[in-house]
Protein backbone atom coordinates (compact mmCIF):
# COMPACT_ATOMS: atom_id res chain seq x y z
CA UNK A 1 0.00 0.00 0.00
CA UNK A 2 1.35 3.36 -1.39
CA UNK A 3 1.26 6.12 1.06
CA UNK A 4 1.09 9.89 0.14
CA UNK A 5 1.41 13.22 1.93
CA UNK A 6 -1.14 15.48 1.49
CA UNK A 7 -1.75 19.19 3.01
CA UNK A 8 -0.29 17.66 6.24
CA UNK A 9 -2.31 14.10 6.17
CA UNK A 10 -1.14 10.83 5.39
CA UNK A 11 -3.77 9.55 2.65
CA UNK A 12 -3.78 5.76 1.68
CA UNK A 13 -3.53 5.87 -2.25
CA UNK A 14 -5.75 2.62 -3.67
CA UNK A 15 -3.61 -0.66 -4.22
CA UNK A 16 -3.41 -1.39 -7.63
CA UNK A 17 -3.55 -5.22 -8.76
CA UNK A 18 -3.48 -6.83 -11.73
CA UNK A 19 -6.24 -8.21 -13.48
CA UNK A 20 -6.91 -10.26 -17.21
CA UNK A 21 -9.81 -10.61 -19.21
CA UNK A 22 -11.55 -13.98 -19.29
CA UNK A 23 -10.14 -16.71 -20.94
CA UNK A 24 -13.60 -18.33 -21.34
CA UNK A 25 -16.79 -17.48 -22.33
CA UNK A 26 -19.55 -15.51 -20.06
CA UNK A 27 -22.75 -15.89 -20.49
CA UNK A 28 -25.39 -13.70 -18.17
CA UNK A 29 -28.90 -13.93 -18.21
CA UNK A 30 -28.86 -15.51 -21.29
CA UNK A 31 -26.07 -13.09 -23.31
CA UNK A 32 -23.40 -13.91 -24.03
CA UNK A 33 -20.50 -11.38 -23.49
CA UNK A 34 -18.04 -9.96 -26.01
CA UNK A 35 -15.00 -8.75 -24.27
CA UNK A 36 -12.71 -7.59 -27.57
CA UNK A 37 -14.02 -3.69 -27.75
CA UNK A 38 -16.29 -3.29 -24.89
CA UNK A 39 -15.81 -0.74 -22.54
CA UNK A 40 -16.51 -2.21 -19.78
CA UNK A 41 -15.58 -5.67 -20.18
CA UNK A 42 -15.52 -8.34 -17.52
CA UNK A 43 -12.25 -8.81 -15.63
CA UNK A 44 -10.95 -11.76 -13.56
CA UNK A 45 -8.82 -11.13 -10.84
CA UNK A 46 -7.32 -14.36 -8.77
CA UNK A 47 -9.23 -16.53 -10.49
CA UNK A 48 -12.39 -14.94 -9.83
CA UNK A 49 -14.88 -13.00 -12.89
CA UNK A 50 -15.85 -9.36 -12.14
CA UNK A 51 -18.75 -7.32 -13.50
CA UNK A 52 -18.71 -4.29 -14.23
CA UNK A 53 -21.49 -2.25 -12.20
CA UNK A 54 -22.44 0.19 -14.55
CA UNK A 55 -26.37 1.00 -14.81
CA UNK A 56 -27.27 -1.07 -17.46
CA UNK A 57 -24.87 -3.92 -16.42
CA UNK A 58 -26.18 -3.94 -13.17
CA UNK A 59 -29.74 -3.98 -14.09
CA UNK A 60 -29.13 -6.97 -16.10
CA UNK A 61 -28.24 -8.73 -13.29
CA UNK A 62 -31.41 -7.32 -10.90
CA UNK A 63 -28.93 -4.88 -9.30
CA UNK A 64 -29.84 -1.53 -8.35
CA UNK A 65 -27.02 0.85 -7.33
CA UNK A 66 -27.06 4.44 -5.46
CA UNK A 67 -23.79 6.43 -5.34
CA UNK A 68 -23.37 9.69 -2.17
CA UNK A 69 -20.26 11.24 -0.99
CA UNK A 70 -21.12 10.50 2.59
CA UNK A 71 -21.91 6.54 2.04
CA UNK A 72 -20.48 5.53 -1.04
CA UNK A 73 -21.65 2.50 -2.99
CA UNK A 74 -24.92 0.91 -2.11
CA UNK A 75 -25.76 -2.44 -4.07
CA UNK A 76 -29.01 -3.80 -3.79
CA UNK A 77 -30.70 -6.86 -5.71
CA UNK A 78 -34.10 -5.58 -6.38
CA UNK A 79 -35.18 -7.72 -9.17
CA UNK A 80 -35.19 -4.82 -11.38
CA UNK A 81 -34.91 -5.75 -15.38
CA UNK A 82 -32.64 -3.73 -17.37
CA UNK A 83 -31.91 -5.11 -21.19
CA UNK A 84 -28.27 -5.57 -21.73
CA UNK A 85 -26.36 -2.61 -23.58
CA UNK A 86 -22.42 -3.32 -24.89
CA UNK A 87 -20.56 0.09 -24.80
CA UNK A 88 -17.92 -0.50 -27.71
CA UNK A 89 -14.84 1.16 -27.98
CA UNK A 90 -12.57 1.35 -31.31
CA UNK A 91 -9.34 -0.29 -29.91
CA UNK A 92 -9.02 -3.74 -28.83
CA UNK A 93 -8.61 -4.31 -24.43
CA UNK A 94 -5.72 -5.55 -23.45
CA UNK A 95 -5.53 -8.90 -22.06
CA UNK A 96 -3.46 -7.76 -19.41
CA UNK A 97 -4.57 -4.73 -16.94
CA UNK A 98 -4.41 -2.57 -13.61
CA UNK A 99 -7.78 -2.18 -11.41
CA UNK A 100 -7.42 -0.79 -7.82
CA UNK A 101 -9.05 -1.87 -4.30
CA UNK A 102 -11.69 1.00 -3.34
CA UNK A 103 -11.42 2.66 -0.13
CA UNK A 104 -14.60 4.44 -0.28
CA UNK A 105 -17.50 3.00 1.75
CA UNK A 106 -19.48 0.09 -0.01
CA UNK A 107 -22.81 -1.60 1.28
CA UNK A 108 -24.86 -4.69 -0.31
CA UNK A 109 -28.26 -5.13 0.49
CA UNK A 110 -27.94 -2.53 3.83
CA UNK A 111 -24.73 -4.77 4.86
CA UNK A 112 -20.77 -2.60 5.02
CA UNK A 113 -18.48 -4.65 3.18
CA UNK A 114 -14.91 -4.46 4.68
CA UNK A 115 -13.49 -4.25 1.39
CA UNK A 116 -9.48 -4.58 2.96
CA UNK A 117 -10.89 -7.98 4.93
CA UNK A 118 -12.19 -9.48 1.73
CA UNK A 119 -10.60 -12.04 -0.04
CA UNK A 120 -12.44 -11.13 -3.31
CA UNK A 121 -12.62 -7.80 -2.92
CA UNK A 122 -14.52 -5.19 -4.97
CA UNK A 123 -12.33 -3.95 -7.27
CA UNK A 124 -12.34 -0.22 -9.45
CA UNK A 125 -11.26 -0.73 -13.68
CA UNK A 126 -12.00 2.48 -15.35
CA UNK A 127 -13.84 4.63 -12.75
CA UNK A 128 -16.30 2.03 -13.16
CA UNK A 129 -16.89 -0.47 -9.35
CA UNK A 130 -16.65 -4.06 -10.13
CA UNK A 131 -17.99 -6.88 -7.74
CA UNK A 132 -16.74 -10.55 -7.57
CA UNK A 133 -18.86 -13.13 -8.91
CA UNK A 134 -17.88 -15.41 -6.08
CA UNK A 135 -20.55 -17.82 -4.61
CA UNK A 136 -21.61 -15.11 -2.29
CA UNK A 137 -22.37 -12.42 -4.30
CA UNK A 138 -24.12 -14.25 -6.61
CA UNK A 139 -26.15 -16.79 -5.23
CA UNK A 140 -26.02 -15.90 -1.65
CA UNK A 141 -26.40 -12.03 -1.86
CA UNK A 142 -28.02 -11.70 -5.25
CA UNK A 143 -30.23 -14.63 -5.75
CA UNK A 144 -28.73 -16.00 -8.83
CA UNK A 145 -27.68 -19.32 -10.62
CA UNK A 146 -23.83 -20.12 -10.79
CA UNK A 147 -22.29 -23.04 -13.24
CA UNK A 148 -19.20 -23.08 -14.24
CA UNK A 149 -18.18 -25.98 -16.64
CA UNK A 150 -15.82 -26.65 -18.92
CA UNK A 151 -17.64 -24.35 -21.77
CA UNK A 152 -17.43 -21.79 -19.40
CA UNK A 153 -19.42 -19.71 -17.04
CA UNK A 154 -23.34 -19.24 -16.93
CA UNK A 155 -25.22 -17.14 -14.61
CA UNK A 156 -28.84 -16.48 -14.19
CA UNK A 157 -29.11 -13.61 -11.93
CA UNK A 158 -32.12 -13.45 -9.44
CA UNK A 159 -34.42 -11.44 -11.93
CA UNK A 160 -36.68 -12.09 -14.92
CA UNK A 161 -35.38 -14.09 -17.57
CA UNK A 162 -36.29 -11.80 -21.03
CA UNK A 163 -36.89 -13.23 -24.53
CA UNK A 164 -36.29 -11.09 -27.04
CA UNK A 165 -38.96 -10.94 -29.67
CA UNK A 166 -37.70 -10.36 -33.27
CA UNK A 167 -40.50 -9.55 -35.78
CA UNK A 168 -40.24 -10.00 -39.73
CA UNK A 169 -40.19 -6.07 -41.44
CA UNK A 170 -41.24 -4.21 -38.27
CA UNK A 171 -42.12 -0.64 -38.90
CA UNK A 172 -39.92 1.24 -36.25
CA UNK A 173 -41.09 4.12 -34.70
CA UNK A 174 -43.88 4.17 -32.21
CA UNK A 175 -46.12 1.70 -32.99
CA UNK A 176 -47.07 -0.68 -30.38
CA UNK A 177 -46.80 -4.37 -30.27
CA UNK A 178 -49.69 -6.19 -28.82
CA UNK A 179 -50.40 -9.81 -28.46
CA UNK A 180 -54.19 -11.63 -28.58
CA UNK A 181 -55.26 -15.37 -29.22
CA UNK A 182 -51.85 -16.65 -29.39
CA UNK A 183 -50.72 -13.69 -31.99
CA UNK A 184 -48.70 -10.97 -31.94
CA UNK A 185 -49.71 -7.90 -33.70
CA UNK A 186 -47.82 -5.26 -35.24
CA UNK A 187 -47.23 -2.71 -38.03
CA UNK A 188 -44.83 -3.51 -40.82
CA UNK A 189 -43.05 -2.24 -43.49
CA UNK A 190 -42.27 -3.94 -46.95
CA UNK A 191 -41.56 -1.99 -50.33
CA UNK A 192 -42.57 1.16 -48.80
CA UNK A 193 -45.83 -0.36 -48.08
CA UNK A 194 -47.33 0.10 -43.74
CA UNK A 195 -49.04 -3.22 -43.15
CA UNK A 196 -50.71 -4.69 -40.05
CA UNK A 197 -49.31 -8.56 -39.34
CA UNK A 198 -49.60 -10.93 -37.30
CA UNK A 199 -47.10 -13.81 -36.08
CA UNK A 200 -47.71 -16.65 -34.07
CA UNK A 201 -46.14 -16.42 -30.39
CA UNK A 202 -44.78 -19.81 -30.57
CA UNK A 203 -43.30 -18.87 -33.88
CA UNK A 204 -42.99 -15.21 -35.10
CA UNK A 205 -40.90 -16.16 -38.59
CA UNK A 206 -44.39 -17.50 -39.65
CA UNK A 207 -45.92 -13.95 -40.22
CA UNK A 208 -48.76 -13.03 -42.37
CA UNK A 209 -50.17 -9.85 -43.41
CA UNK A 210 -53.65 -8.79 -42.01
CA UNK A 211 -54.14 -5.69 -44.22
CA UNK A 212 -52.84 -3.02 -45.75
CA UNK A 213 -52.93 0.52 -44.52
CA UNK A 214 -54.38 3.15 -47.32
CA UNK A 215 -54.06 6.28 -48.03
CA UNK A 216 -52.02 9.12 -46.31
CA UNK A 217 -51.25 8.89 -42.65
CA UNK A 218 -48.69 10.94 -42.04
CA UNK A 219 -50.42 12.90 -39.51
CA UNK A 220 -50.29 10.64 -36.85
CA UNK A 221 -48.62 7.17 -38.15
CA UNK A 222 -49.67 4.97 -35.33
CA UNK A 223 -51.83 2.01 -35.29
CA UNK A 224 -54.00 1.17 -32.01
CA UNK A 225 -55.01 -2.40 -31.02
CA UNK A 226 -57.94 -3.55 -28.95
CA UNK A 227 -60.25 -6.05 -28.17
CA UNK A 228 -63.42 -6.36 -28.12
CA UNK A 229 -65.47 -9.46 -26.11
CA UNK A 230 -63.46 -12.05 -28.59
CA UNK A 231 -63.32 -9.86 -31.43
CA UNK A 232 -59.87 -8.20 -32.48
CA UNK A 233 -59.63 -4.58 -33.20
CA UNK A 234 -57.18 -1.73 -34.78
CA UNK A 235 -57.19 1.88 -36.08
CA UNK A 236 -55.59 4.47 -37.34
CA UNK A 237 -55.37 7.79 -38.66
CA UNK A 238 -55.57 8.93 -42.21
CA UNK A 239 -55.49 12.58 -43.38
CA UNK A 240 -55.08 15.94 -41.38
CA UNK A 241 -56.17 16.59 -37.38
CA UNK A 242 -60.13 18.17 -38.60
CA UNK A 243 -60.25 16.99 -41.70
CA UNK A 244 -59.47 13.67 -41.60
CA UNK A 245 -60.65 10.21 -39.84
CA UNK A 246 -59.77 7.40 -38.06
CA UNK A 247 -60.04 3.97 -39.02
CA UNK A 248 -61.80 0.94 -37.60
CA UNK A 249 -61.23 -2.35 -38.24
CA UNK A 250 -62.39 -5.75 -37.19
CA UNK A 251 -60.04 -8.90 -37.53
CA UNK A 252 -61.95 -12.09 -38.76
CA UNK A 253 -61.77 -15.24 -38.49
CA UNK A 254 -59.78 -15.85 -41.47
CA UNK A 255 -57.10 -13.90 -39.84
CA UNK A 256 -57.85 -10.51 -42.21
CA UNK A 257 -58.72 -6.89 -41.51
CA UNK A 258 -61.93 -5.83 -42.68
CA UNK A 259 -62.89 -1.97 -42.58
CA UNK A 260 -66.25 -1.83 -39.80
CA UNK A 261 -66.22 2.23 -38.63
CA UNK A 262 -64.48 5.42 -40.18
CA UNK A 263 -64.47 9.08 -38.69
CA UNK A 264 -63.77 10.47 -35.34
CA UNK A 265 -65.72 8.01 -33.01
CA UNK A 266 -65.85 5.32 -30.00
CA UNK A 267 -68.18 2.14 -29.75
CA UNK A 268 -69.24 -0.72 -28.31
CA UNK A 269 -70.55 -4.19 -29.27
CA UNK A 270 -74.34 -5.33 -28.48
CA UNK A 271 -74.88 -8.32 -29.50
CA UNK A 272 -74.04 -8.36 -33.18
CA UNK A 273 -74.21 -4.50 -33.48
CA UNK A 274 -72.82 -1.72 -32.39
CA UNK A 275 -73.65 1.56 -30.45
CA UNK A 276 -71.56 4.41 -31.65
CA UNK A 277 -71.06 7.73 -30.35
CA UNK A 278 -69.69 10.50 -32.67
CA UNK A 279 -66.82 12.61 -31.77
CA UNK A 280 -67.09 14.85 -35.00
CA UNK A 281 -65.84 18.52 -34.72
CA UNK A 282 -67.69 20.99 -33.60
CA UNK A 283 -69.38 18.96 -31.16
CA UNK A 284 -72.87 18.43 -31.69
CA UNK A 285 -75.86 16.70 -30.27
CA UNK A 286 -78.16 13.96 -30.96
CA UNK A 287 -74.58 11.81 -31.84
CA UNK A 288 -74.95 8.69 -29.49
CA UNK A 289 -76.98 5.82 -32.02
CA UNK A 290 -77.03 2.05 -32.28
CA UNK A 291 -75.74 0.97 -36.00
CA UNK A 292 -76.81 -2.54 -37.39
CA UNK A 293 -73.81 -4.61 -38.38
CA UNK A 294 -73.94 -5.71 -42.13
CA UNK A 295 -76.17 -2.21 -43.23
CA UNK A 296 -76.59 1.19 -42.86
CA UNK A 297 -79.30 1.64 -40.72
CA UNK A 298 -79.07 3.63 -37.59
CA UNK A 299 -80.80 4.39 -34.49
CA UNK A 300 -80.55 7.36 -32.48
CA UNK A 301 -80.53 6.56 -28.77
CA UNK A 302 -80.81 9.02 -25.76
CA UNK A 303 -82.30 12.69 -26.10
CA UNK A 304 -81.44 14.33 -29.42
CA UNK A 305 -80.64 17.83 -27.83
CA UNK A 306 -78.39 16.10 -25.65
CA UNK A 307 -74.56 15.87 -26.62
CA UNK A 308 -73.21 12.56 -25.26
CA UNK A 309 -69.44 11.02 -24.57
CA UNK A 310 -68.05 15.00 -24.56
CA UNK A 311 -66.82 16.25 -21.25
CA UNK A 312 -67.69 20.04 -21.30
CA UNK A 313 -65.87 22.61 -19.08
CA UNK A 314 -65.61 26.12 -18.74
CA UNK A 315 -66.67 26.67 -22.65
CA UNK A 316 -63.91 23.92 -23.64
CA UNK A 317 -64.69 20.38 -25.40
CA UNK A 318 -62.70 17.43 -24.23
CA UNK A 319 -63.59 13.74 -25.51
CA UNK A 320 -64.83 11.82 -22.89
CA UNK A 321 -64.81 8.14 -24.38
CA UNK A 322 -65.89 6.40 -21.76
CA UNK A 323 -69.27 4.65 -22.60
CA UNK A 324 -69.94 1.04 -20.81
CA UNK A 325 -73.11 -1.49 -21.65
CA UNK A 326 -74.32 -3.31 -18.72
CA UNK A 327 -77.50 -5.74 -19.49
CA UNK A 328 -79.87 -3.54 -22.29
CA UNK A 329 -78.35 -0.53 -21.28
CA UNK A 330 -75.43 1.96 -22.41
CA UNK A 331 -73.99 4.31 -19.71
CA UNK A 332 -72.60 7.52 -21.02
CA UNK A 333 -71.90 11.00 -19.76
CA UNK A 334 -74.30 14.09 -21.56
CA UNK A 335 -75.37 17.43 -21.56
CA UNK A 336 -78.10 19.56 -23.52
CA UNK A 337 -76.23 21.19 -26.11
CA UNK A 338 -77.83 24.46 -26.02
CA UNK A 339 -77.80 25.18 -21.96
CA UNK A 340 -74.56 26.05 -21.28
CA UNK A 341 -74.84 25.82 -17.47
CA UNK A 342 -76.07 22.34 -17.85
CA UNK A 343 -72.95 20.19 -16.23
CA UNK A 344 -71.95 16.55 -17.35
CA UNK A 345 -73.63 13.96 -15.60
CA UNK A 346 -74.39 10.05 -15.85
CA UNK A 347 -77.39 8.93 -17.81
CA UNK A 348 -78.05 5.00 -18.58
CA UNK A 349 -80.31 4.73 -21.78
CA UNK A 350 -82.21 1.25 -22.83
CA UNK A 351 -81.16 0.69 -26.10
CA UNK A 352 -84.19 -1.26 -27.33
CA UNK A 353 -86.84 1.42 -25.83
CA UNK A 354 -84.81 4.32 -25.57
CA UNK A 355 -86.04 4.78 -21.98
CA UNK A 356 -83.38 7.73 -20.54
CA UNK A 357 -82.45 7.34 -16.71
CA UNK A 358 -80.62 10.29 -14.82
CA UNK A 359 -78.07 7.94 -12.72
CA UNK A 360 -76.52 10.68 -10.66
CA UNK A 361 -76.66 14.17 -10.02
CA UNK A 362 -72.89 14.34 -10.02
CA UNK A 363 -71.00 16.67 -12.10
CA UNK A 364 -68.48 13.86 -13.64
CA UNK A 365 -65.82 13.15 -16.16
CA UNK A 366 -65.65 9.41 -16.31
CA UNK A 367 -66.97 6.47 -14.49
CA UNK A 368 -66.78 2.72 -13.61
CA UNK A 369 -69.66 0.00 -13.23
CA UNK A 370 -68.76 -1.98 -10.49
CA UNK A 371 -71.15 -4.69 -8.96
CA UNK A 372 -73.85 -2.68 -7.28
CA UNK A 373 -71.93 0.58 -7.25
CA UNK A 374 -70.71 3.09 -9.47
CA UNK A 375 -67.63 5.43 -9.41
CA UNK A 376 -67.57 8.39 -10.75
CA UNK A 377 -64.80 10.95 -11.04
CA UNK A 378 -66.24 14.99 -10.23
CA UNK A 379 -65.17 17.23 -13.46
CA UNK A 380 -65.83 20.20 -10.94
CA UNK A 381 -63.63 18.97 -7.89
CA UNK A 382 -61.48 15.75 -9.30
CA UNK A 383 -62.78 13.93 -6.48
CA UNK A 384 -64.04 9.85 -6.96
CA UNK A 385 -67.55 9.63 -5.72
CA UNK A 386 -69.25 6.34 -4.67
CA UNK A 387 -72.91 5.60 -5.89
CA UNK A 388 -75.04 2.96 -4.24
CA UNK A 389 -78.70 1.68 -4.57
CA UNK A 390 -79.28 3.36 -8.10
CA UNK A 391 -80.28 0.05 -9.84
CA UNK A 392 -77.93 0.92 -12.67
CA UNK A 393 -81.25 2.76 -14.12
CA UNK A 394 -81.85 5.68 -12.16
CA UNK A 395 -81.00 8.27 -9.43
CA UNK A 396 -84.11 7.27 -7.26
CA UNK A 397 -82.78 6.09 -3.66
CA UNK A 398 -79.49 6.36 -4.73
CA UNK A 399 -76.82 6.87 -1.88
CA UNK A 400 -73.96 8.75 -2.79
CA UNK A 401 -70.94 10.02 -1.02
CA UNK A 402 -67.08 11.24 -1.43
CA UNK A 403 -65.27 8.19 -1.56
CA UNK A 404 -61.72 9.77 -2.25
CA UNK A 405 -61.39 13.53 -0.72
CA UNK A 406 -58.50 14.07 -2.88
CA UNK A 407 -58.28 15.52 -6.38
CA UNK A 408 -57.25 12.53 -9.31
CA UNK A 409 -55.96 12.38 -12.60
CA UNK A 410 -57.23 8.95 -13.66
CA UNK A 411 -58.36 5.88 -11.92
CA UNK A 412 -59.03 2.20 -12.12
CA UNK A 413 -60.86 -0.94 -10.60
CA UNK A 414 -59.83 -4.54 -10.84
CA UNK A 415 -62.42 -7.44 -10.27
CA UNK A 416 -61.63 -7.51 -6.84
CA UNK A 417 -62.68 -3.94 -6.15
CA UNK A 418 -59.26 -2.36 -5.33
CA UNK A 419 -59.21 1.25 -7.37
CA UNK A 420 -56.01 2.32 -8.12
CA UNK A 421 -55.42 6.13 -8.77
CA UNK A 422 -53.40 8.55 -9.94
CA UNK A 423 -53.42 11.84 -7.57
CA UNK A 424 -53.68 14.91 -9.53
CA UNK A 425 -50.72 17.22 -7.65
CA UNK A 426 -47.99 14.51 -8.39
CA UNK A 427 -49.25 11.70 -10.12
CA UNK A 428 -48.31 9.37 -7.52
CA UNK A 429 -50.21 6.29 -6.96
CA UNK A 430 -52.34 4.74 -4.27
CA UNK A 431 -54.97 2.09 -3.81
CA UNK A 432 -58.14 2.02 -2.37
CA UNK A 433 -58.90 -1.74 -1.30
CA UNK A 434 -62.75 -2.94 -0.50
CA UNK A 435 -62.33 -2.32 3.75
CA UNK A 436 -61.19 0.85 3.04
CA UNK A 437 -57.69 0.39 3.16
CA UNK A 438 -55.30 3.08 1.45
CA UNK A 439 -51.50 2.50 0.34
CA UNK A 440 -49.17 4.01 -0.93
CA UNK A 441 -47.73 1.82 -4.09
CA UNK A 442 -44.93 3.63 -5.70
CA UNK A 443 -43.67 6.44 -3.20
CA UNK A 444 -42.01 9.31 -5.07
CA UNK A 445 -42.66 8.39 -8.46
CA UNK A 446 -44.91 9.98 -10.91
CA UNK A 447 -46.84 8.14 -12.89
CA UNK A 448 -47.84 8.34 -16.86
CA UNK A 449 -50.71 6.33 -17.18
CA UNK A 450 -52.15 2.90 -15.42
CA UNK A 451 -54.38 0.23 -16.78
CA UNK A 452 -55.98 -3.25 -15.75
CA UNK A 453 -55.29 -6.52 -17.71
CA UNK A 454 -56.72 -9.71 -16.38
CA UNK A 455 -57.02 -8.26 -12.59
CA UNK A 456 -52.98 -6.98 -12.97
CA UNK A 457 -52.38 -3.18 -12.49
CA UNK A 458 -49.58 -2.38 -15.69
CA UNK A 459 -48.28 1.24 -14.46
CA UNK A 460 -46.34 3.30 -17.16
CA UNK A 461 -43.87 6.00 -15.11
CA UNK A 462 -42.93 9.29 -16.63
CA UNK A 463 -39.79 10.05 -19.06
CA UNK A 464 -37.27 11.19 -15.54
CA UNK A 465 -38.08 8.29 -13.61
CA UNK A 466 -36.02 5.50 -12.26
CA UNK A 467 -38.38 2.75 -14.04
CA UNK A 468 -40.22 2.72 -16.96
CA UNK A 469 -43.13 0.27 -16.27
CA UNK A 470 -44.15 -1.75 -13.07
CA UNK A 471 -46.48 -4.58 -12.94
CA UNK A 472 -48.82 -5.52 -9.71
CA UNK A 473 -50.27 -8.88 -9.40
CA UNK A 474 -53.88 -9.25 -8.13
CA UNK A 475 -52.85 -8.51 -4.22
CA UNK A 476 -50.85 -5.32 -5.27
CA UNK A 477 -47.64 -7.06 -5.26
CA UNK A 478 -45.17 -6.09 -7.42
CA UNK A 479 -44.10 -8.06 -9.66
CA UNK A 480 -42.15 -7.07 -12.22
CA UNK A 481 -40.13 -4.02 -12.98
CA UNK A 482 -37.84 -2.75 -15.69
CA UNK A 483 -35.43 0.54 -15.89
CA UNK A 484 -36.67 1.35 -19.59
CA UNK A 485 -38.93 3.92 -21.00
CA UNK A 486 -41.88 1.36 -22.81
CA UNK A 487 -43.71 2.43 -25.80
CA UNK A 488 -46.20 -0.29 -25.40
CA UNK A 489 -46.98 -3.26 -23.15
CA UNK A 490 -49.38 -6.37 -23.38
CA UNK A 491 -50.28 -9.39 -21.54
CA UNK A 492 -51.98 -12.70 -22.23
CA UNK A 493 -52.04 -14.35 -19.51
CA UNK A 494 -49.01 -14.63 -17.54
CA UNK A 495 -46.88 -13.47 -20.40
CA UNK A 496 -46.12 -9.74 -20.87
CA UNK A 497 -45.05 -7.94 -23.87
CA UNK A 498 -42.85 -4.91 -23.96
CA UNK A 499 -41.30 -2.87 -26.69
CA UNK A 500 -38.50 -0.35 -25.47
CA UNK A 501 -38.86 3.55 -26.54
CA UNK A 502 -34.44 3.44 -26.89
CA UNK A 503 -33.65 0.19 -28.49
CA UNK A 504 -37.01 -0.38 -30.20
CA UNK A 505 -36.81 -4.00 -29.17
CA UNK A 506 -39.85 -6.64 -28.42
CA UNK A 507 -39.40 -8.41 -24.95
CA UNK A 508 -41.40 -11.40 -23.80
CA UNK A 509 -41.42 -12.45 -19.88
CA UNK A 510 -43.38 -14.89 -18.23
CA UNK A 511 -44.89 -12.91 -14.71
CA UNK A 512 -45.09 -15.31 -11.49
Amino acid sequence: MALVLFSGTMLAVPEKVAVTLPAFTVELNGVKIDNTYNQYPLIVYKGITYFPMTFYDSRLMGLETEWSVEKGLEIEQTGVVGEYRENKKKSKNAYRNWARIPTFPITVNEEIIDNSQEEYPLLVFRDVTYFPLTWHFAVDEFKGQYHFESNGLTIQAGNHVLQEVVLPDEKKGLNAIEVFDGYYYYVGEKHEEDNVYRAPVDDPSKVSKVYIISGSWSYSPLVSFFKQDNDVYFSYHVGGATMGRDIYCRVNKEGFGEEVLSGYLDFRKYGQDLVVVNYGVPPFPNNLYLLKVGSEERKSLGNPAYCYGWIRYKGNYFGGREMEIKDDRVYITGFEKENENEPNKLYAIKINTNEIFLVSTIPTTDFTLWRDKIYMLGSEDGLLYETTGASFSTSKDAQEKVLINTPLSSYVVNSKGTIYYLTQENKELFSLDVNGVTRAMLPQKKMSTIKIVDDKLICFLEENEVYGLVVFDEQGKEIFKISERVISASLAGDVLVYKTVESQKNYAVRLP
